[in-house]
Order: C-alpha cells, then structure tokens, then sequence
C-alpha cells in the first residue's frame, strides 16, 4: 500500500510538475513579449540585470532547504510528529535570519549600482526604487514559503504546484494588461511583489490545514541534531553558492564588459533555455525521493543499474534538446522579439554547451542528494567559484559576452563534470569510474556531431512564409535528431532495457 501510494505520488509530481512549468515557459514568454513591446529593450536589461543579482544574493540560503527535506523523509516516514514540529520550527527561524540577511546585503549594493547599470539611457523611473523593489520581492519570499517544504518532502509537491500555476496565470494577466494599458514599471512590480505575498499566504494556510501540530509546537531540536543540520548546511552552501554564482554572475560580468542591454538580449535566450531545463528537471525532482528510498531498500547492483539507465535517457533528452536549441533558437528569436534581439552563434554555442552539461549532471545529482553525500566533496564548488570568476575576469574582458559565457563552461570542466561522477563512483558504488567517462566522452561526441548536421539542414531552409519556415525547421530538428540516434544508439544495453521496460508496460495495461 505504501509503494503504491509513493509510486502515484511520483507520477503526480512529476506530470503537475510538468504541466506547471510548461504554464510558466507560456506565460513568461507572454509576458516578456508584452514587457518588451512596452517597455523596450532597456528596461528588459534592467529587469534581468536585477533579477541575476538578488540570485546571486539567495546563496544567504545556503542549502537550508535541501538539509531540512532530507531530515524531514524519516520523520515523516515514522509519523514522528514532534520532530516534524521541532524541524519546522528550526527552518522558520532559520528563514527569518536569511531574508535579514539578504535584505542587509541588497541595501549594501545600492551605493555600486551605478557601476553595475552601463548604457541604459532610456529608462524615466528612479532605477534606485525599482532595485529596491525587486530586493523587496525576494525577502517576503522568505517569509513563508519555507512551509512548501514540508509538503515536498511529503511527496505532495503537487499541491504546491497547483498553488503556483494558479498565482503564475493570475499575475500574468494582471501584469500584462498594466503594461499594455499603463507603460507603468513600478505598478508591474507592485503586482509581482502581492503575487508572492499571496502564493506564500495560500500555501501557508494549506500546510497548517493539513499539518495543524506544527502551530502548537515551540520545542528546539536537540543539540545533537541542530550539529549535523549545521554540518549539512555548511556543505550544501558551497554547493549552493556555485549554482547561484553559474546562473547569476555571468550578467554582472556581461553588464560590465559589453553593456546592460546585451544582459536583456541574453536573457531571453535563457529564458528559452531555463524553461525547457527546468521542465526537464521536474523528473529528476519527482524521483529523488524513489532513489531514497532504492538506497535504503536495495543493494549497489540495483542502484547502478538504475543510474545507467538514468543517464542513458537523460543523454538522450538533451542530444535532442541542444541540435532543436542550436537549429532554432535564431528563427525563434527572430519572430518573437525581432531581429534586433538576434545574437551571434558565436554566444549561442557556448549557451548550448553550459547546457549539455548541466543535464548530464543531473543523475550524477540525484545520486549524490538521495544519498545524503553533503560533506563529501564539499570544496568542489569554491574552486568552481573560484575558476569561474577568474576565468570570466579574463575572457570577458577579451571576448565579451562570449568570453564569460565560455568562462562557465571551462569551470564546470575543470571541476564538476570529473568530480561528481568519481564522488558518486567512489562512494556508492564503490567501483572506478572509467566506464562512465569513456560513455560521457561517446554521448559528447554525438551530440556535436547530431547538432552540427542539423544545423545544417536547417540553415539551408528558407521559405516565404517564415512561420512554415519555422515549423518546417522544427519538425526536421526533432525528428532527425532522434533518427540519429536511433542509428546510433539503438545496440545499446540501456536502450534495449528502455525498450523492453516500455513493452512489459504495455503488456500489463493490455492484460
């Protein structure tokens, strides 16, 4: 009854989850395109600008939130409501000192913001006030939020999905229908900041609801306990800081090399990019809590069948993903915000690099979480930070956007994608890792040589009608990338298992 019951949950997160980010990725782009039309290019590079910064301000988290989730499973699992309580409260103070300190950190940086904004001429409000505005945002984020925590671990992320998908399609109507009417950039940010204060407020009297012995208890967790959070947070910060640093810091650096507006321009490349990312993430996100409970459960064996497979699809998914990325992101940019907003290829590249690698390391992180390795190899990540400022200084500053871009994929080289694969190989599997990276070495190399011949197809396509011409591209990029692989890949041990776990599926549903 019990695996029964994680199982739909599994399947619940992961398809709400899906469902939910495929709203977002619709109602940014709506969004967007409505911001830029009414507002312009200007202030869509103040906008990013901002958002990266307070990013990089969130590591005040310091993977709190993956601590207190990974706590939370045996509790939960035991019905110990009391630890339950004593692990909620802990997380709200815990809370209440981040938004403090975030809220400290962003007043600091208004006195340098001058130096950070280059170029941006056009925009009539106070550029101090709507900084603010967006720093006022990320605090009451904090606030309450930290309660969808427990209701993740709980394996019902669908509730709280269905909270935001709600918020998300709410706002966009509001805010777009501001823009349209008013051109007003402060009344926009003013309906952002109540969208979070209402999301947070929903969820919160949700979990009260369901969970009402987290009110009454006031108990502290023993000391014992409070150590090996401590000790957990201190790891997962680092961890914490070198994600926010890859997905913030590259802005700073391209605001001050090439201009504030360039900052705009690639934005709406990540937007693209972050939207079909995240949606892919959300069944990482739907199993983790399966590979918990596979390490408990089962031996090594098991757990390194169930990576390989989860690799192979992962590699799978994201071959496709970077040759449609490559071959259409110019068309696509093109028809929705204009040629003007095109980049070069020569950025575009190393964006879908940045890319590649950061998929293929999500079983690698799966594994590593499920498994509680926090303080193993905690000082991976500062030498990440470490590389990626330094190399982002220097080649930045002599290629600009590209430079920095390149900058983040150089670090991830020379640090992540050897060090997280011997980590999980050493220390779960217990065995080398020399296969691992001679199958990441022949996955590579496929899917530059997929992306390098469906761009070229694709190039050479050029029709009238340049939304056939787009659809056109599109279909060939899908379906040729998968042929290719199929080609390829379709003597391969995992992909025979795939194919006979999906007609075993297919058995049952016909029994």
């Amino acid at each position: 009854m019990r695996k029964a019951s994680r199982t739909k949950n599994t399947i619940m997160n992961t398809v709400v989850g899906c469902l939910v980010k495929s709203c977002n990725i619709l109602t940014n782009f709506l969004l967007r395109t409505v911001f830029i039309r009414c507002l312009g290019a200007e202030y869509n590079g103040v906008s990013s600008l901002f958002t990266d910064i307070l990013q990089v301000l969130s590591f005040a988290e310091l993977g709190i939130a993956t601590a207190i989730t990974f706590e939370l499973y045996k509790p939960l699992a035991n019905g110990d409501k009391n630890q339950i309580a004593k692990l909620m409260c802990f997380y709200k103070k815990a809370y209440r000192v981040v938004a403090g300190c975030v809220f400290l950190t962003g007043i600091l940086i208004v006195p340098f913001l001058d130096r950070l904004i280059i170029g941006v001429p056009d925009v009539k409000e106070n550029l101090t006030l709507i900084y603010l505005l967006y720093l006022v945002n990320t605090v009451v984020s904090y606030l309450l939020i930290y309660k969808a925590t427990l209701l993740i671990a709980d394996q019902q992320k669908y509730v709280v999905s269905g909270i935001e998908i709600s918020i998300v399609l709410i706002k966009t109507v509001i805010q777009s229908m501001v823009l349209w009417i008013t051109h007003n950039f402060i009344i926009f940010l003013l309906i952002m900041i109540a969208a979070t204060v209402m999301q947070n407020l929903m969820i919160s009297i949700k979990v009260n609801h369901k969970y009402p012995f987290i009110i009454k208890t006031h108990e502290t967790l023993d000391r014992s306990k409070k150590i090996d959070i401590y000790r957990d947070i201190r790891a997962l910060s680092l961890y914490k800081i070198c994600g926010t640093v890859l997905n913030g810091i590259d802005s700073v650096f391209i605001s001050v090399f090439s201009g504030t507006v360039q900052v705009g321009f690639l934005a709406n490349y990540k937007l693209i990019m972050s939207g079909v990312q995240g949606t892919l993430q959300q069944f990482f996100g739907a199993v983790e809590p399966s590979i918990g409970n596979l390490v408990i459960k089962t031996n090594k064996e098991k757990q390194y069948g169930t990576f390989q497979l989860m690799n192979f699809v992962t590699f799978w998914i994201t071959c496709i993903s970077s040759a449609m990325f490559i071959a259409l992101y110019t068309p696509f940019v093109t028809l929705w915000v204009g040629s003007e907003s095109v980049l070069s290829m020569s950025i575009v590249i190393p964006l879908v690099l940045n890319f590649y690698i950061a998929m293929m390391m999500c079983p690698v992180a799966s594994f590593r979480t499920s498994n509680g390795l926090f303080t193993q190899g905690q000082y991976r990540p500062l030498f990440m930070l470490l590389l990626n400022i330094l190399f982002s200084a220097i080649m930045g500053r002599s290629w600009g956007v590209f430079g920095v871009l390149m900058a983040t994929v150089c670090s991830r080289v020379f640090t992540q994608v050897w060090y997280d694969p011997f980590l999980i190989y050493s220390r779960i599997f217990h065995t080398g890792c020399k296969k691992y990276f001679q199958e990441y070495l022949q996955f590579t190399i496929i899917t530059l040589v997929t992306c390098s011949i469906t761009y070229s197809i694709c190039v050479r396509i050029i029709l009238k009608n340049c939304y056939i011409e787009f659809l056109v591209k599109l279909g060939i990029s899908f379906f040729f990338s998968n042929a290719m692989l199929f080609l390829l890949m379709r003597n391969h041990s995992e992909f025979r298992i795939l194919i006979n776990m999906i007609q075993n599926i297919k058995k049952r549903k016909e029994g």
